[in-house]
């Protein structure tokens, strides 16, 4: 087996809660984006409440980016957002 298995995508959501206030989801993925990103949409139309998303009124893809460690490179998006909130 070869290949990196850090490698993958982070993606950016933007959430609404049926009380209509917004929130962003960042995750990661070894997968496609839109089958990961399909997946969250998915949560929201059957009203999962076990997921963060499936909580949700509605969530918009607002963009995602390559990486050759997606954990780290999540963390690091997770992080920068908490300073730049704080």
């Amino acid at each position: 087996m070869g290949g990196n298995k850090k490698a993958g995508w982070v993606y950016q959501l933007k959430c609404t809660s049926p009380s209509g206030r917004e929130t962003r989801y960042v995750g990661q993925t070894g997968r496609s984006v839109r089958e990961r990103v399909g997946e969250h949409i998915e949560n929201v139309k059957s009203g999962n409440t076990r997921t963060y998303t499936g909580r949700q009124a509605r969530v918009e893809f607002e963009g995602a980016f390559y990486s050759n460690n997606r954990f780290k490179a999540e963390q690091t998006v997770k992080r920068n957002r908490k300073k730049s909130n704080g």
